[in-house]
């Protein structure tokens, strides 16, 4: 599981050319802001700046328009029922999200917290969803695990055992902010 979470290639050249964010000014990270206030996104294959494009995938934008209206469940599904690279890739983070966060119950956190010890680093730490809470919006356990299977991923104990998905509210509001 750890293979998976390393920093790619052009990360590390980034880094090495200097391109560290607001920390390099001259340099800049993902992306810079011009002095007209554009941005200019770096390009991963050649590590040049390219003027920004504002893409238009299907599924992200019928996903935000459930996510404005506080329909939650539904832009998950739309997630879950999507087909191509850009969903192949979106599925492939929140399954390796939630792999690993259950993988590390008892690493990070205590054991006998379980993963609200995980949602607890992820959202006050990071404010991120927490892994639970995107269990819960994926439909559950079992539909996690079948996107954890779908992505050839190892299915953590703490996951098939985990109760809490199943039990909480969540302000789910709080981090999927309707822009």
């Amino acid at each position: 599981m750890h293979d998976k979470i390393v920093l790619p290639a052009y990360i590390e050249a980034m880094i090495q050319a200097g391109h560290l964010g607001r920390k390099s000014r001259d340099k800049g990270g993902f992306y810079k802001r011009l002095e007209s206030g554009k941005y200019m996104y770096i390009d991963p294959a050649t590590l040049e700046y390219v003027p920004a494009i504002e893409p238009h995938v299907q599924f992200v934008e019928q996903a935000k328009e459930y996510i404005h209206i506080g329909r939650y469940r539904e832009a998950f599904e739309v997630i879950l029922a999507a087909e191509g690279t850009e969903a192949n890739l979106v599925k492939e983070m929140l399954a390796t999200y939630i792999a690993y966060a259950y993988m590390l119950i008892g690493q990070v956190t205590d054991a006998h917290d379980g993963i609200e010890g995980m949602d607890r680093v992820m959202t006050a730490g990071y404010n991120w969803a927490g892994p639970s809470m995107l269990v819960q919006m994926l439909g559950g356990k079992e539909r996690a695990m079948e996107l954890l299977d779908a992505q050839h991923l190892p299915i953590p104990d703490g996951l098939k055992s985990d109760t809490v998905c199943e039990r909480y509210v969540f302000n789910i509001g709080k981090y999927f902010p309707a822009r």
